[in-house]
């Protein structure tokens, strides 16, 4: 066949051209069938650590089959999620193609409602809440990416789908972050109660971090960088009610603050001449933005007295004095 011909062969016998023609795949028959497909989720989630695999990922329409993938909702839905998370990170040109193929439309509808996603198949309640912790970590840190990379109109898209509905998705995203915020607190006082028997303080410091982790304190900051972005969007309306949600939660500007700070402490040094894929320089603007706009905030404060200040608490919440 002529080139020209080859590749409309190609597009056309696409895996995503072959979904959107209606040819819908048959679900995982049995564990071992299941075992499968997410060993093979795993498989493409890891080749995506590597930014020449996401260019590939691009190429053969791996972006808009994961997007239709996770609007049908069924099996492959919370591997399609986990997918799009590990392809977008680093990469804007992922993140914008994303956005081109309607997958904020797919996204959005998880945000907060992570246990929607297909667990049937999971059959202990244990493995349940392990795997909607887990999609809930996946949402929000796609969520992150995307607020990392798109720039311009495709960062305006973002921004509509959080204004969207009354701001519910900022209430949904301030609702999950506190109740991650309060299951790490929790181990955090229990880590405190045995830490009283003594023992070897580096292998505490080291179990300790570990077990914040385990209890949800990425998904806590990631949340926190996407609330942050939204306070520093430059749109007053959603600003205004992203801080006034997590003032209502008991979170002051003093809590996100610290949240931020420990996120980029976590990720190193920041690297000269890889500024567009590196993420600490990203969280190094986001937190110069945010700390110039609470400095405004405590000036315009400051007549009213000492009654809005805050503190951060033992996990960077701000608790209200």
């Amino acid at each position: 066949y002529p080139l020209r011909r080859q590749r409309q062969m190609c597009i056309r016998d696409s895996p995503a051209a072959a979904t959107r023609r209606g040819a819908r795949p048959a679900e995982p028959a049995g564990g071992e069938e299941e075992e499968l497909c997410e060993n093979l989720f795993d498989s493409i989630c890891s080749a995506l650590l590597f930014p020449a695999n996401q260019t590939l990922f691009l190429k053969a329409e791996g972006v808009e089959l994961m997007i239709l993938a996770l609007r049908e909702g069924r099996f492959g839905a919370r591997g399609a999620l986990r997918t799009l998370d590990f392809a977008a990170q680093r990469n804007a040109v992922v993140a914008e193609r994303i956005v081109d193929s309607r997958g904020l439309g797919a996204l959005f509808p998880y945000v907060g409602r992570a246990a929607s996603l297909p667990l049937a198949h999971l059959k202990s309640r244990a493995e349940r809440e392990t795997a909607q912790r887990e999609d809930d970590e996946h949402i929000i840190s796609l969520l992150a990416s995307l607020c990392h990379e798109l720039d311009g109109r495709y960062r305006q898209r973002l921004l509509g789908k959080f204004v969207e509905g009354g701001h519910d998705k900022v209430a949904a995203l301030v609702a999950t972050r506190q109740a991650y915020a309060a299951r790490v607190a929790a181990f955090e006082a229990r880590a405190r109660v045995e830490a009283d028997g003594g023992g070897d303080d580096d292998d505490d410091d080291g179990e300790l971090f570990l077990g914040r982790l385990e209890a949800g304190l990425l998904t806590v900051q990631l949340a926190t960088t996407v609330l942050a972005y939204l306070i520093v969007s430059g749109d007053p309306s959603l600003s205004r009610t992203t801080l006034l949600l997590l003032h209502e939660a008991g979170v002051g500007v003093d809590g996100v603050a610290a949240s931020l700070r420990e996120l980029r402490e976590s990720m190193g040094e920041a690297q000269v001449g890889v500024a567009v894929t590196n993420n600490r320089l990203k969280m190094d603007a986001l937190c110069a933005r945010f700390e110039q706009l609470s400095a405004r905030l405590v000036r315009r404060q400051a007549p009213s007295g000492a009654g809005g200040a805050t503190v951060a608490g033992p996990t960077g919440e701000g608790e209200h004095q």
